[in-house]
């Protein structure tokens, strides 16, 4: 995941939403089991892919947040400042497609490179590109996992590429996580996986060898950690005993 946190909207003459009192009702309405507000680029872009998922909201000195999740594309079209606002659209209390009605229910945020300008420029909100840590940490752990992806394929150990793997596995796994911290949790699994593989080979006996040896094999296909390994596969080695 890349979760950011963002102004999406503030109650002003040109904004079609909540009024200040209504916001903390908009923020406790909103759910991804109900309906996952997507992130979009480009205004008409309601039927494109989204760029991202809206987590949660939040409001703050009378302010919308939102906690979103963005995709590589959306990440890298911020960076190079190719999206500077955003504008959130909301269904209205009384619309017949509100999945929860009597609320402003957020419908999606839509990113765009410029904001109109009067009254309907107060819909849109800034996003905080030059805010320290904002989006940094994506563009440096991009740059970090292509880095060592390119040494990789310019022919690195096997012991590297399987750190490469392990680390990127990690990234996919809850909450996101910088490509430099996935390595060294990566490098920690490894070493763990390593000493229990010498534990079990260190019994001599043929059976938990070769089991070993098949944990190795498929933690090196799936990405897997040794011990998530050793749960997978336990099972099928007991049943051939």
């Amino acid at each position: 995941m890349n979760l950011q946190t963002f102004k999406i909207y503030e109650p002003a003459g040109g904004a079609e939403g909540p009024a200040p009192g209504q916001l903390e009702h908009t923020a406790m309405a909103y759910s991804e089991a109900v309906h996952k507000a997507p992130l979009t680029l480009g205004q008409a872009a309601t039927d494109a892919p989204a760029a991202g998922w809206v987590k949660k909201l939040s409001v703050v000195d009378g302010v919308l947040y939102a906690v979103a999740d963005f995709s590589d594309l959306l990440a890298q079209a911020v960076i190079a400042h190719r999206v500077r606002y955003v504008r959130a659209r909301f269904y209205s209390p009384s619309s017949p497609t509100n999945p929860k009605p009597g609320y402003w229910y957020l419908r999606d945020v839509v990113f765009v490179e410029k904001a109109p300008g009067g009254d309907a420029g107060a819909a849109f909100a800034e996003l905080p590109i030059n805010r320290p840590g904002f989006l940094r940490r994506a563009a440096a752990s991009a740059q970090d996992s292509a880095a060592f992806a390119e040494s990789i394929r310019a022919g690195v150990e096997p012991d590297r590429a399987l750190l490469h793997a392990t680390a990127l596995a990690i990234q996919r796994q809850g909450a996101w996580v910088p490509y430099a911290t996935a390595v060294l949790q990566a490098q920690e699994q490894l070493a763990a996986a390593d000493a229990s593989r010498q534990r079990m080979q260190g019994a001599n006996d043929p059976a938990r060898e070769a089991f070993a040896a098949a944990a190795s094999d498929y933690q090196l296909a799936t990405g897997a950690s040794f011990g998530e390994a050793v749960q997978e596969l336990y099972p099928l080695f007991e049943g051939q005993r």
